[in-house]
């Protein structure tokens, strides 16, 4: 029997109780193999019920964030990394890890894994998923300082670490990334999301759309919301669904309201992973007209469930996944583009064929949840046999 390998996981701190149930775990689940590794996680006390069986040990820091106020937020954030860089320390000396992990996706944990791994002489794996000192440009109003700080917490986390991982190339992103990168597919449970699904929504509406996603400005929601108005004046009964919670949900309801659309949109808020392929296979077409992203799991695992997919084209395109007219239809991020191309693909069998064929074979050969703990599993060996 081999012996398994010990690995350390840190995680971001949770803002909300779900944090670590919809995005977290699913990750953790996805990347390690509990064959044949040992798994520790250090997370925020506000997730523990997430956290709670997914491991060997979970060891939690008391963090609450008292405040949505900018600064505020940030402070607390810094706090939470701070005490975990300690944490760290002990936990990894205590539970003899040889490798720590960070799978958020930002720099700021990967920064106290970094530094950590190099003090205590281990090795250090850090998840990048999205160009994010760009992503916090349009989300603050202080940006620019905090865009700087993130420059600066990035530039040492590529130094310092000794393997990044990352859904797609982003080698572009940092001078650092391309000599040190694994890309590796955050993957789909073809298992859970497939075509066998049944849908479990009983409505007459057409077209039913549907997005799962953060409800954040820059998915760009809004934009849908406006072209299921425009489909009112083709379809008398059109459906949007909406899944997941956000700090936009408040601006995205008023939308709504505004636009006399009460009948047409709905909002599930949060839903668990085991239950969103019925959602999905209850509707038409997933529309994900972000304006800045990675590679996003939710359109892999609509892809997964035979769902053709409409993406908003990006300034960071995802040319390694998604071809257009092939796999998916993109489309610039305005109502009216998103309104002609959910016409097109609910009126033109064929492309639809095309798209939902193409998009599952893709998802199968490259986005395998299976596949991604084999690899993960060899490069953290990897890293080890090198040390050796």
């Amino acid at each position: 029997m081999v012996e398994k390998l010990h690995v350390l996981v840190l995680l971001e701190p949770c803002v909300t109780k779900i944090d670590y149930e919809s995005k977290m775990m699913p990750l953790i689940k996805k990347h390690l193999d509990p064959k044949f590794l040992s798994i520790f996680i250090i997370g925020s006390s506000k997730g523990y019920k997430a956290i709670k069986g997914t491991c060997e040990r979970c060891y939690l820091i008391k963090h609450n964030f008292t405040s949505k106020h900018e600064i505020v937020f940030w402070l607390e954030y810094c706090c939470y990394l701070l005490l975990s860089f300690f944490k760290l320390i002990q936990v990894t000396k205590l539970t003899k890890s040889q490798v720590i992990i960070s799978l958020g996706g930002h720099a700021y944990s990967g920064l106290v894994v970094s530094l950590v791994a190099k003090v205590l002489h281990r090795k250090s794996i850090v998840r990048i998923s999205e160009p994010t000192r760009y992503v916090t440009r349009g989300r603050y109003r202080s940006s620019s300082i905090v865009s700087t700080l993130v420059r600066i917490a990035e530039s040492l986390t590529f130094r310092l670490c000794d393997v990044i991982i990352s859904n797609r190339d982003m080698s572009w992103y940092h001078l650092k990334v391309h000599k040190k990168q694994k890309i590796l597919s955050q993957g789909v449970d073809l298992d859970l999301f497939n075509r066998k699904t049944k849908p479990v929504l009983n409505s007459k509406a057409f077209p039913r759309l549907i997005t799962v996603s953060r409800l954040d400005k820059q998915k760009n929601i809004v934009s849908v919301i406006k072209a299921t108005r425009l489909l009112k004046e083709k379809y008398p009964a059109p459906a949007y669904h909406i899944v997941g919670v956000g700090p936009d949900e408040e601006g995205l309801r008023r939308e709504v309201k505004m636009l006399e659309l009460g009948d047409n949109i709905v909002f599930h808020g949060y839903v668990k992973p085991e239950h969103i392929p019925p959602l999905l296979k209850s509707c038409d077409v997933f529309v994900f007209p972000s304006l800045i992203e990675g590679v996003p799991s939710a359109v892999l695992e609509a892809m997964a469930c035979w769902i053709p997919v409409i993406l908003g084209s990006t300034r960071y395109d995802y040319v390694n996944w998604f071809v257009n007219e092939k796999n998916v239809l993109m489309v610039r991020g305005d109502p009216e583009s998103i309104a002609n191309s959910i016409i097109r693909i609910t009126s033109d069998d064929e492309l639809k064929r095309k798209l939902v064929n193409n998009a599952f074979e893709h998802v199968k050969k490259y986005h395998n949840s299976s596949n991604t703990k084999i690899h993960f599993t060899e490069i953290v060996r990897g890293l080890l046999s090198n040390n050796k």
